[in-house]
């Protein structure tokens, strides 16, 4: 995956991905930012939210999900940049997906 540009919320950058297999898909779980004067784009600090795509193949083509998984809140995960990072995915016996994530607010 690369960035989308303008207008997306990962318009900027991708990076930190993840690939786990759920079910009969893969799923790639990453980073996203948005450098731009886009809405979700907090007074110019860059945005990071965790974003998803799916294959039937590891290889790809993948399909973003159009909204990202997870975004900060400014009570949260918000000190100097806002955002969430570095997504973890671990599927468990009982098939629930559980995802282990870092709050920019060191949270």
């Amino acid at each position: 995956l690369g960035p989308r540009g303008d207008h997306f919320w990962d318009a900027s950058n991708v990076h930190n991905p993840h690939v786990q297999k759920i079910g009969n898909e893969y799923v790639i779980f990453y980073i996203g930012m948005d450098y731009t004067d886009h809405p979700h784009t907090m007074k110019g600090d860059p945005w990071q939210a965790i974003g998803a795509a799916y294959s039937t193949s590891p290889y790809g083509p993948w399909t973003r999900l159009e909204e990202p998984l997870l975004t900060a809140t400014r009570g949260w995960a918000c000190v100097k940049y806002c955002g969430v990072s570095n997504p973890a995915v671990a599927v468990v016996a009982d098939g629930t997906v559980v995802m282990i994530f870092r709050g920019n607010g060191d949270r």
